[in-house]
């Protein structure tokens, strides 16, 4: 799931969660890679970052959440959709089949195969509207979100429908809370946590279009392609995403 999740009004960001965020979705993207020539050793480690980013996203949106219920899923559509489209239809095109309206529409029953890394924006699209009662019910005092965070966690060990929701909320809480973070941090790393949302979403677009051509061992050597293009996608739709999305309810 890496979704963005910079702050898009309230707090300051936070440099150490950039980095973090980043460091994370190249080893997702590293796993990837490796998966490719039939080694999973990352897999684990991998699935913690996607753990990681759950709790991250319930983190950050929570700190940055003002009340507002409309501007707030307004935003969040206008920041992550774009990318997410065209990513779809990228991968649409790469794959040989026709782009999946239930795809573009985040149908729940109809989880994206040509990006299956976008599978975790699924879960953020369908719960956008419950992320600010969630907020607010963390939010009534700091005892009461950890007991939201517990009993969610042991819910979801009756039913694992709700899958990463409990890391989610985990998250949520963690944001009432004053958590000091390391200020200096080095300038790759905030370089790679600033393109990570379109290293998350274009990386395994890239790798599949690689090993098409190239047969296993061209996804290695694509690696290069990975970040460039990752960034390419930064400059070119998430920057103007991010603007117009914080341009909304803006008077």
């Amino acid at each position: 799931m890496v979704m963005d999740f910079r702050q898009e009004t309230g707090r300051k960001r936070i440099p150490a969660l950039d980095a973090l965020r980043g460091m994370f979705a190249l080893l997702v993207v590293i796993d990837h890679t490796l998966m490719t020539t039939g080694a999973f050793v990352l897999s684990g480690a991998a699935h913690f970052a996607v753990l990681f980013f759950f709790i991250l996203s319930g983190f950050v949106l929570a700190r940055s959440y003002d009340g507002r219920f409309l501007n707030f899923i307004v935003r969040r559509l206008i920041r992550l959709w774009p990318l997410y489209a065209i990513c779809i239809v990228c991968g649409s095109i790469i794959a040989g089949k026709h782009v999946a309206m239930g795809n573009l529409v985040w149908w729940p029953q109809s989880e994206p195969d040509v990006d299956p890394p976008a599978w975790t924006l699924y879960y953020e699209a369908w719960a956008i509207p419950l992320l600010p009662v969630v907020f607010y019910l963390a939010s009534l005092n700091r005892s009461f979100a950890i007991i939201l965070t517990a009993l969610s966690l042991t819910w979801w060990h009756i039913d694992s429908r709700l899958t990463f929701a409990p890391f989610f909320v985990a998250g949520v809480a963690a944001a009432q809370f004053d958590i000091p973070f390391p200020t200096r941090i080095p300038r790759p790393a905030l370089w790679l946590g600033q393109i990570s949302f379109s290293l998350y979403l274009t990386h395994q677009i890239v790798l599949n279009a690689a090993v098409a051509a190239f047969g296993p061992s061209g996804a290695v050597a694509s690696l290069p392609a990975v970040v460039l293009i990752a960034w390419a996608a930064w400059w070119a739709i998430e920057q103007p995403s991010i603007a117009l999305s914080r341009r909304v309810g803006k008077t």
